[in-house]
């Protein structure tokens, strides 16, 4: 049973199953029909995922997101900042 689904026109859907600890991919590569091959779409995810990742945890640790800026290649910048008071 798949905890995230990304339906194809063709009805072999590509998922993701949690694992209890990380999410899988679950698909058969022989009928993947997204816009990106396999591996640009795993870079993606994961880079979303980091990006994310950070965003989230950034405040705990009292930094603020300035600025993010995505250049044309893909690469993403963050600019943060923390204000110590004393």
């Amino acid at each position: 049973m798949a905890d995230i689904v990304i339906p194809q026109s063709n009805n072999y859907d590509v998922a993701f199953r949690y694992n209890g600890n990380t999410y899988e991919l679950v698909t058969d590569m022989q009928f993947w029909e997204q816009k990106m091959p396999v591996s640009a779409f795993m870079e993606k995810l994961n880079q979303r995922y980091a990006f994310n990742s950070i965003i989230d945890t950034a405040g705990n640790d009292g930094f603020n997101v300035e600025k993010v800026k995505t250049s044309v290649d893909g690469t993403v910048t963050l600019k943060m900042n923390r204000y110590a008071f004393n």
